[in-house]
């Protein structure tokens, strides 16, 4: 698949989005169950 560049930006983003806000929770979500 071959993204236009406004894909690109829209991944960037949500990436940039789960690493901050997302995976530094990621270890207390799975061990609260």
């Amino acid at each position: 698949m071959q993204f236009t560049e406004q894909h690109q930006q829209i991944r960037n983003t949500v990436r940039q989005f789960v690493e901050k806000e997302i995976n530094p929770h990621v270890d207390k979500w799975e061990a609260d169950g």
